[in-house]
């Protein structure tokens, strides 16, 4: 039952932050654990950051600094190496990775990545670590992967819909800068026209063939111009996909 409460609840976060801080406690308040951390970095970055911890015990800590190097952390490279949940002790930890992570002697450690479908791209990993005489039964085990899998993808689905919120916000301002230069050019071409019909009222030059061929040109532009502009703007206004 708490753990089926934990998965509704994540379904129901809308907020990365907030989905990761929920997902860490509840993983934490589940296993009756000392220490849970949500450790993600972002494609391409080379600095790994500690998204979440939930800490009940001083002997514990983690920190993100020195910086969580993606390259070269044992941790991050494990977990994106092997499939499933990585059992360690902290003495199976080098140096560089003890620099950002304390336990006691001998604490036992549990390592999952945030796995989603092969062909993506892995960007998170959950660390547990509880005190040396700690074992967990498969069930446990079974209830953590659940878990993990379930937040690896509510946190993708999350960060796409933020991406393509960010991407729509964009295109919309730049939607609005392009329309509000057309209807700049717009009225240029209309004083372009005004000034012309105003040399036109002079005899000696509204006689000239070339000045009908001019004010036709203007007059198909401004059309065009127009025509173009209220397309688009009804196109954008009554499509729901945009």
């Amino acid at each position: 039952d708490t753990m089926q409460w934990g998965l509704r609840n994540l379904q129901r976060t809308f907020e990365v932050p907030q989905l990761e801080q929920a997902a860490t406690h509840h993983i934490s308040q589940l296993l009756r654990l000392p220490l849970a951390t949500l450790i993600t970095w972002e494609n391409g970055q080379n600095e790994a950051r500690l998204a979440s911890a939930v800490i009940r015990d001083k002997q514990f800590a983690a920190k993100d600094e020195p910086p969580i190097l993606v390259g070269s952390d044992a941790v991050i490279n494990w977990a994106i190496q092997t499939d499933g949940v990585i059992q360690l002790e902290f003495e199976d930890l080098p140096d560089v990775t003890r620099q950002w992570l304390r336990c006691p002697a001998h604490a036992h450690l549990l390592v999952v990545a945030l796995r989603t479908a092969p062909e993506h791209t892995l960007n998170g990993a959950v660390l547990l670590a509880d005190r040396a005489d700690r074992r967990f039964s498969d069930q446990q085990m079974s209830m953590l992967a659940v878990l993990v899998h379930q937040l690896a993808w509510c946190r993708r689905h999350l960060l796409l819909t933020r991406r393509l919120h960010d991407q729509r916000s964009q295109l919309t301002e730049l939607n609005w800068y392009k329309h509000h230069h057309m209807d700049d050019i717009r009225r240029q071409v209309r004083e372009s026209r005004r000034q012309l019909t105003n040399l036109k009222q002079q005899p000696a030059i509204g006689n000239q063939p070339y000045f009908h061929a001019v004010e036709s040109r203007l007059a198909g532009m401004e059309k065009e111009l127009l025509r173009l502009t209220s397309r688009e703007r009804w196109a954008l206004a009554s499509d729901p996909r945009k």
